[in-house]
């Protein structure tokens, strides 16, 4: 080890003890906000668990046309498990959701009452 003053050895103690000090507030700031950017303490939104919908209703034989009454039944015939939530509404924001992506297409819009017509892109 090459011979060090005492001067230097207390310039080397005094950049470590600045550099501690940095990471001892980083660790502080990941401590307050995690990872993510949020806050420990504030209470998180989770998106409903819609997957496996998605799921099913991608996985169906669909007729070349079809709405949302046609997919509801379909899902019914096999046995599909809606939970709490009201089967029409649920498949309704699922093919939404599914044209948004890109893998249905509307190919009418329901106006009136009328409900919408789909298919597969």
């Amino acid at each position: 080890m090459a011979s060090l003053s005492v001067e230097q050895v207390d310039q080397q103690i005094r950049e470590l003890q600045r550099q501690i000090a940095e990471l001892q507030t980083v660790r502080a700031a990941i401590e307050k906000y995690g990872r993510n950017g949020a806050s420990r303490n504030q209470s998180r939104r989770v998106a409903p668990n819609t997957t496996g919908l998605k799921h099913a209703v991608v996985g169906l034989s669909l007729p070349p046309k079809f709405d949302v009454k046609t997919v509801v039944e379909a899902l019914r015939a096999k046995h599909f498990d809606f939970g709490k939530r009201d089967p029409k509404a649920a498949v309704r924001d699922c093919l939404y959701g599914l044209a948004n992506e890109g893998l249905v297409r509307v190919i009418e819009y329901g106006t009136g009452g009328k409900q919408s017509i789909y298919e597969i892109a």
